[in-house]
């Protein structure tokens, strides 16, 4: 041109700091006019649009405003148009998930199973199983021990029908049962026989238990620090047999 002329060699990198008149910001990379100086705090708040997400901040790195996303656990509730009541999974997605929809189970030794979302996606998982010695798995000899099918071991322990705080054995014989030998479940000092197994405090606190009184309810005391079984203000319903030829009428026997 004739006159000294300044031209640009070497450009900064994406994500480099900038100004422009007197605002900061960083470099958006590349050759020549493509690389400018745009507005970009690092750092500050921002709001995302991912309704999984818990919070976000500002990123400037790439060389643009980016709402960098900090994820809600796995199974937090989430929302969004096409899934109005849903939860989000280990990626951050909101997907659907209805919490205790009934399900089928894969245990034969199952007797009801329900949806849990706690993972962020629908797991189906068993909640009540059937008693100790009940037949299972289509294979002769096999039978239900505590949720799990598996082959009938004469002698074996068990938890009786109607019996959960007795010790029971199997009876592989014939048809197999769990025979109750009125031996009680014996539990540690702080702890309570709870649907056969042992709980402590606090676990055991409000549990049902069964009431020396066949006409009153009753649940587990923790005030103490151990489980104490003990009658609750409402009492069974009236007409409930509890005994040869007696029904409750308000709480008592008769």
């Amino acid at each position: 041109s004739g006159a000294p002329v300044c031209t640009d060699r070497t450009f900064k990198a994406a994500g480099e700091a900038c100004t422009s008149g007197a605002a900061a910001g960083v470099c958006s990379g590349g050759v020549g006019a493509t690389n400018v100086c745009t507005g970009c705090t690092a750092g500050v708040a921002c709001t995302p649009t991912n309704p999984c997400a818990a919070s976000g901040v500002v990123a400037c790195a790439n060389g643009v405003s980016t709402c960098v996303e900090t994820l809600k656990p796995a199974g937090s509730g989430c929302a969004t148009p096409t899934v109005p009541s849903g939860v989000c999974s280990a990626a951050g997605a909101c997907g659907a998930c209805t919490a205790g929809q009934a399900c089928v189970s894969t245990n034969t030794c199952a007797l009801t199973a329900a949806v849990g979302c706690a993972t962020g996606a629908p797991v189906c998982g068993d909640r009540a199983y059937q008693p100790d010695a009940t037949a299972c798995g289509g294979t002769a000899g096999s039978v239900c021990v505590g949720g799990s099918c598996s082959a009938c071991v004469q002698g074996a322990p068990c938890t009786p029908a109607g019996q959960s705080c007795d010790v029971g054995t199997l009876d592989c014989s014939g048809t197999p049962t769990c025979v109750d030998t009125g031996v009680a479940v014996t539990c540690l000092a702080n702890q309570a026989c709870l649907a056969g197994s042992c709980a402590a405090c606090p676990a055991a606190a409000e549990a049902p238990c069964p009431s020396t009184n066949p006409c009153m309810n009753a649940a587990m005391d923790c005030t103490s620090g151990s489980p104490v079984c003990t009658d609750v203000a409402v009492p069974k319903a009236n007409g409930t047999v509890c005994g040869a030829g007696k029904t409750c009428t308000a709480g008592v026997c008769g």
